[in-house]
Order: C-alpha cells, then structure tokens, then sequence
C-alpha cells in the first residue's frame, strides 16, 4: 500500500536482517549501545525484550519472539519526545560510523524531528489488536503470512519472504490478509495521521480494486481495538533493563543495535 504500511511491516523484520548480517561495532558504539538499552528511557521502546529474537536460532519462527517484545513495548507508556530525542542523540554521537556503513544519516537533529513525528503512528499500528483472542495484529498477519507462504519466517529467509510479498505490490498479498478486519483499522491509523493519503488515488484505487470500496468508509472493527498500556496482550513480560547485558554474552551484538537503531531507521523507511 502506502509507504507507512510497508514500513509497520518492514520495522519488525528489519532486525533479523541486522542480526543476519555481519556488522562491526567499534567499542565507542558498543558502550554507547549498551548504555542505552539499560537506561530507563529506552523502556518504552522495551529494548532488551528484543533478546528474544536475536537469540532465536536461524531456522526457528521469529513470529512469537515478535510477539513477545511488542507486547511488552505495547504494555509500555509512550516513549516522550524527550526520550526520543536523547535516544537519537546518544546514538548519533557514539556510533556515526556504524549509521554511515547501514547507508544512514547522522544528523541527529533532522532525524528527531522525523523520528518524533513518525513514533506514534508507528506505535498505534504496531499495537493494534483483536479483542477476540487478545492477539496483536502484527503477530497474527506474519501467522497468515507464514501460511500463504508456506515457509517458516525465520532469521534466514524472513527478510526475502517479506520482501517479495511486498515488492510484488498489493495484489499479490492475499485478499484475506490484505483486506482483513487488521490491515483495514491500520489503514485507518495511517490516514488519520496522514490524511493526504485518502485523496491519494493511486493508493485508494489500488486497495480499492483488490478490497473493495468499504476498506475505505472509515468504519472501525469491533474486534481490533488498541492494545496499549493495560489492554496490552497479554502473557508477554517486559524484560528488566539490568538484564541487557545478556544480549552481549549471548552474541546478540548486532540485535542491540538494531534495538537501538529502530527508530533511526524508522525514518527513513516511513520516507522511502
């Protein structure tokens, strides 16, 4: 659909392609990752709940390791502009080179404002859930993408099986995951933020021809409500900030910068 759906999408699946490839960190960057994933302002973003997925081996499913840690960032408050802002500082500072060899900006200023604004829709889709089994969103489409896929989406193929569902555009995505009661309230969080998106005739004759003209009224679903804060699922712990230094001891080096480096990227997959 419209860039800010494929990067919902593309945010969850680009930590195992971090995890995957083979980045260097220098130990300014390490230092500076570590502090940041202990510190108390990166709990909204529940960081260390990320080791779930870095330590998850390269042919198992990554959909409930997914799972587990946004619920647990779902169950967090908001993280605030400050804390956005600090995080994005601290980052910029202690690892440029590393952001340079991702194809990333360090201009810390540009990318919190982008960051800041981007957050909490990215948030607000990432969090949605049906109220009929208490199961986010996210986590049931990747169940339904590894069925039409027939594959397990794992650390090894999970980044070229979302990739070629996305890059084939919206008609090659089953109507039954595309059109579902979950992409529909996802859409509709996406274009109350960006309402110029509804006046997009490319994108609404493209999700019109495959959904058909009610994906497009604006009505809610009785079954996906937010699950944010209490109405978070639940069953998914939120991990402690003391226990972030397991992601080191576990070699999940290149985890944690992703964990650090979500909302950096966020940027600039939201503008892509």
């Amino acid at each position: 659909m419209h860039s800010r759906l494929a990067f919902t999408s593309s945010l969850l699946v680009l930590g195992a392609g971090l995890a995957h490839a083979q980045l260097s960190i220098s130990s300014g960057c390490q230092s500076t990752l570590l502090t940041v994933a202990s510190s108390s302002e990166a709990s909204c973003l529940n960081v260390v709940g990320l080791a779930s997925i870095l330590t998850t081996s390269e042919n198992s499913s990554l959909v409930q390791p997914i799972n587990s840690w946004l619920s647990g960032a779902c169950a967090q408050d908001s993280c605030s502009n400050q804390s956005l802002s600090d995080i994005v500082a601290n980052i910029t500072n202690g690892c440029s080179s590393e952001l340079s060899s991702l194809g990333l900006s360090s201009d810390s200023d540009n990318i919190t404002s982008i960051v800041q604004q981007a957050y909490p829709t990215v948030r607000d889709v990432l969090c949605l859930k049906q109220s009929s089994n208490d199961t986010l969103c996210v986590t049931s489409q990747l169940t339904q993408i590894e069925d039409a896929e027939g594959t397990t989406l794992s650390i090894d193929n999970i980044v070229s099986s979302w990739s070629s569902i996305l890059g084939g555009g919206l008609s090659d995505v089953p109507s039954y995951i595309a059109c579902g009661e979950c992409s529909k309230e996802q859409y509709n969080v996406i274009v109350a933020a960006e309402p110029s998106i509804a006046s997009n005739t490319t994108v609404t004759s493209a999700i019109e021809s495959q959904c058909g003209s009610s994906f497009l009224d604006g009505s809610d679903s009785t079954n996906v409500v937010e699950g944010t804060g209490s109405a978070a699922p639940t069953g998914s712990g939120v991990n402690a900030a003391s226990s972030a230094t397991g992601l080191f001891s576990t070699g999940a080096l290149t985890g944690i910068a992703f964990s650090s480096l979500a909302a950096i990227s966020s940027a600039f997959l939201v503008l892509a």
